[in-house]
C-alpha cells in the first residue's frame, strides 16, 4: 500500500497522535486514542517523514488543515469511517503563544505609535 492509496480514507488513532499546524511545527493538539479521523485529503513528506493531512475549514474562513506524522503505531486504517467520530476533535496540548503576548504588544505598539 502507498500513500497514495491512503487518500480518501479514515484512520483509527492506536494510540494518542500529536498534531501539527504544519509538518516540523510544534504540535497544537492530539487526536484521542481510539478516534476515527479523516478522510485524509493529502499527504506531504518533510524530512524523510509522512505526515497525514486532514481538513480543519471552519465555515466562512479560508481553508485549512493539520498535520499528523505516520508511524504504523499511530494508525490504523478505517475503510468506513465508523467506530468514532469522524469529525475533527483536537484537543489543544499547548497555547504556541503566552497569554501575555498580546497584552505587552499592543502596549509596544501603544509607546511607539504615541511616542
Amino acid at each position: 500500500m502507498t500513500a497514495a492509496d491512503v487518500i480518501g480514507k479514515y484512520l483509527i488513532a492506536e494510540r494518542d497522535v500529536p498534531v501539527v499546524s504544519f509538518p516540523g511545527a510544534p504540535p497544537i493538539g492530539i487526536v484521542q486514542k481510539g478516534l476515527v479521523v479523516g478522510p485524509v485529503y493529502s499527504w506531504i513528506e518533510k524530512n524523510g517523514k509522512l505526515y497525514w493531512a486532514f481538513d480543519y475549514t471552519i465555515p466562512g474562513q479560508a481553508p485549512g488543515a493539520y498535520y499528523a506524522e505516520h508511524k504504523p503505531e499511530f494508525w490504523k486504517l478505517s475503510t468506513t469511517g465508523a467506530g468514532g467520530s469522524a469529525n475533527v476533535n483536537i484537543t489543544p496540548s499547548v497555547s504556541v503563544i503566552p497569554k501575555w503576548a498580546l497584552p505587552v504588544g499592543i502596549g509596544a505598539l501603544a509607546l511607539f505609535l504615541f511616542k
